[in-house]
């Protein structure tokens, strides 16, 4: 996701304590994650997009 269209991202409910952007190389670098299957997938990502995207 590059850009948000409509009103400030907000929390719901009380389920998490942020909401934040993450490139995909710190979102594989996160600890914990909801499941480790998704660490290869922010790699693959980074590697195919880059670091930053």
């Amino acid at each position: 996701m590059t850009e948000w269209t409509g009103a400030e991202p907000r929390i719901a409910n009380d389920e998490h304590s942020e909401i934040r952007w993450f490139t995909f190389s710190e979102a594989e670098a996160l600890t914990p994650l909801a499941t480790e299957a998704y660490r290869p997938v922010f790699a693959r990502l980074a590697a195919v997009f880059g670091p930053s995207a």
